[in-house]
């Protein structure tokens, strides 16, 4: 048995203020790679993060969809078209390491390297810094994309991605949440992941309470989802996120919304 909230009634009633953009912001991920940074200076250190660029690629809804393939055929081009679309530089003097396409999922990560003094908190509002600036990139770029009207945007990855091509896990508005240590509350989970994408409902399990679905209104909120908090620790608790299969929708009505 589940308990469900239903978020797009339940939290506007008329009256109460738009929920939108008031969550707060969840740190980004990140690891620190190479102590002193080559310099023998103990104060720096190398760091790596992460983010997504979304809304780059069609989003691949059904095994038989062949959107996918008219656009771009090969991983190499891909690259290529996600280069394109960031910033000659980044700030703080960050390079980028690596892109790698999640064709399926519509975007991309961008990994990406910095040097700077030790501690976890100044590296963090510093990889913080490269993704506000990537974002505000991104979304000018908007008259430059190929076939739809919304814009791309980048978002910190704040946990580490599961990268997997697994082809019947096709993208779903229902993400499903595990709880890997004691199971968060529904408010917990709101803020968790509020920033991707408006929040259709959410069910609570109730047999196990170590799981959670969160139902997106739209499928780019999910597959942001997908990418940036699998692998998140919130407390003392590890997420691990998974689609789940949408049985009540048409494929092709799902990619409309």
């Amino acid at each position: 048995m589940q308990t469900r909230f239903l978020l797009s009634s339940a939290l506007r009633r008329p009256g109460w203020p738009r929920i939108a953009h008031t969550t707060p912001r969840r740190s980004i991920h990140v690891d620190c790679v190479e102590k002193h940074a080559g310099t023998g200076d103990e104060r720096v250190a190398k760091y790596q993060a992460a983010l997504f660029v979304d809304n780059v690629f069609p989003l691949k809804v059904s095994r038989l969809d062949i959107r996918p393939y008219l656009v771009l055929r090969n991983e190499a081009a891909m690259r290529k078209k996600v280069a394109g679309m960031l910033p000659s530089e980044l700030p703080h003097g960050a390079r980028v390491s690596d892109i790698d396409p999640h064709f399926r999922d519509g975007g991309s990560l961008v990994h990406f390297t910095f040097t700077g003094n030790t501690g976890l908190d100044a590296a963090r509002q510093t990889a913080q810094d490269v993704v506000s600036a990537v974002d505000a990139h991104v979304r000018a770029q908007s008259g430059r994309r190929w076939l739809w009207l919304e814009s791309a945007r980048a978002l910190a990855v704040r946990g580490v991605p599961f990268c997997e091509d697994i082809v019947r896990m096709l993208p779903s508005k229902r993400v499903r949440v595990e709880f890997c240590g004691p199971p968060l509350d529904m408010e917990q989970i709101f803020d968790e992941f509020r920033a991707f994408g408006r929040i259709l409902d959410i069910e609570m399990a109730q047999r196990d309470a170590q799981h959670a679905v969160v139902h997106f209104t739209r499928l780019r909120g999910a597959t942001s989802a997908r990418n940036c908090v699998h692998g998140d620790v919130v407390g003392a608790t590890r997420l691990r996120l998974a689609y789940e299969r949408e049985d009540r929708e048409m494929v092709l009505v799902q990619w409309a919304k």
